[in-house]
């Protein structure tokens, strides 16, 4: 009886999502195809939104969404305006992150959006207007800069506290969370975070946003160079990675193929980076094309197969520049400048090395200008030599400043030559005695020996 009902396969689709997408998917296309036989406007508008919700969620063949993305403007035409303000709601909505995934440069997302978010407080429920803020959160963190995330997130943690809001929502916030944490760099909070949403997910069943969550504290630990925890997590992630959507699939990848190219073991890094691309194309999500294809260049440049890493770093920059993901562009910028001669060769000329710094100064700025201490494709040996490089020629110093103090980076060969390289502490003598805490004079409280410190 399912199969010919449509209304039923409908809320079967509502249902059956947070459990298993891909049956949901399956019950909201059978619905939509046969509301669409029925001409029943409203079911048709209201599948086409729980199908691409639905496609979002999974996250596998994204591209389907253009499909989607096209035929909402043939509904429009062939009924007239959506039925009522209430399933617009949920249009708007949905079609706000099939544009985030496929096109947020779509010239209708403005129009999108702006529906979606006027209508959100007269007719979403507590958990539609939570989905669509944490893609607004997406989107002002991957194409746009952290001013304007940090709005957007703090939104977002506002609006999760309120009632209602039910256990996949939650998770889902927790996404969103990790990723804040990443960029931001709150290493402890991130990490916190992860550990929350392992309890929750164990206390409710719902697995479908955990893996994501996990490797994002993988990530982070990785880059901190904190193998212990990265280690656990991964054992954490590789526990639910089979059952686990494509897309953290290929993120798994991504991750194993990240720790084998810190560890220096390249050719593993390799292989795991070229099954992440394969998937990543499966998919269909631009943004983790574009990271694949940076990490399979910084691979290539290790392989000292330099026209490979060009050509994937060119891959990555066509996909970033289409669709304007900011964060990539950075992580672009900051490896043009990495694989000029400045930093490749031992002799260079005057025109490579003026080459050189420039593209650096490029990067940093960038980074600078969009507020980002972090990203995904974060490689502490390279970001040493950069940051060492910067602080050498006097480039954007108060940002590099704070990468280093943020990241504890320290070069290989301790700069002990560069005055003004920011470390943690400190110490003054021959002729003065001061001790410099972060770049602050040290202080002392009332009971503190004070006057020893200054006979020194």
């Amino acid at each position: 009886m399912p199969d010919n009902t449509p209304w039923l396969l409908y809320w079967l689709s509502v249902c059956r999502t947070p459990f298993n997408p891909s049956q949901g998917y399956s019950y909201a296309e059978r619905a939509f195809h046969l509301f669409r036989e029925q001409k029943d406007a409203a079911g048709v508008f209201l599948a086409w939104g729980a199908a691409v919700f639905t496609i979002t969620y999974l996250m596998v063949e994204l591209k389907t969404l253009d499909w989607w993305i096209e035929i909402l403007d043939e509904l429009l035409q062939v009924f007239g305006e959506i039925p009522s303000e209430e399933i617009e709601a949920n249009v708007s909505t949905s079609m706000v992150l099939a544009l985030i995934f496929r096109n947020p440069r779509h010239p209708g997302f403005d129009y999108w959006s702006g529906r979606s978010l006027s209508l959100m407080d007269k007719y979403g429920d507590i958990n539609t207007r939570v989905r669509l803020f944490i893609h607004i959160y997406f989107r002002d963190t991957f194409y746009s800069d952290s001013a304007r995330s940090k709005v957007s997130f703090d939104s977002l943690r506002k609006l999760a506290r309120s009632k209602g809001v039910t256990p996949l929502s939650r998770l889902c916030v927790k996404w969103a969370e990790v990723v804040h944490y990443l960029f931001s760099n709150e290493y402890e909070e991130c990490l916190k975070t992860v550990s929350e949403s392992i309890n929750l997910s164990s206390a409710t069943g719902i697995k479908v946003t955990v893996p994501m969550i996990i490797g994002h504290g993988v990530l982070f630990a990785l880059n901190e160079q904190d193998f212990a925890a990265a280690e656990r997590l991964l054992k954490e992630m590789t526990s639910l990675i089979e059952d686990a959507r494509l897309f953290d699939q290929g993120f798994y990848h991504y991750l194993m193929a990240h720790k084998a190219f810190l560890q220096g073991d390249i050719r593993e890094a390799s292989v795991r980076t070229e099954t992440a691309l394969k998937i990543g194309d499966k998919v269909g999500f631009p943004l983790i094309e574009s990271l694949n294809h940076i990490q399979m260049a910084f691979i290539m440049n290790e392989l000292k197969e330099y026209e490979k890493a060009l050509y994937h770093l060119d891959c990555a920059d066509v996909i970033t520049q289409r669709i304007g993901v900011n964060a990539a562009i950075f992580s672009i910028k900051l490896a043009r400048a990495f694989f000029s001669p400045l930093f490749q060769v031992e002799a260079f000329n005057k025109r490579e090395e003026e080459t050189g710094l420039s593209l650096l100064r490029n990067a940093l700025a960038y980074g600078r200008e969009n507020g980002y201490f972090s990203i995904y494709t974060w490689y502490p040996r390279v970001m040493s030599r950069l940051c060492f490089k910067a602080i050498e020629e006097g480039i954007e110093e108060e940002y590099v400043h704070e990468l280093i103090r943020r990241h504890h980076i320290t070069p290989e060969i301790p700069p002990l030559h560069i005055e003004s390289w920011p470390w943690p502490v400190k110490i003054y003598t021959l002729g003065r005695f001061v001790v410099l805490i972060n770049g602050k004079p040290l202080t002392f409280g009332r009971k503190a020996p004070q006057n020893v410190i200054e006979m020194l």
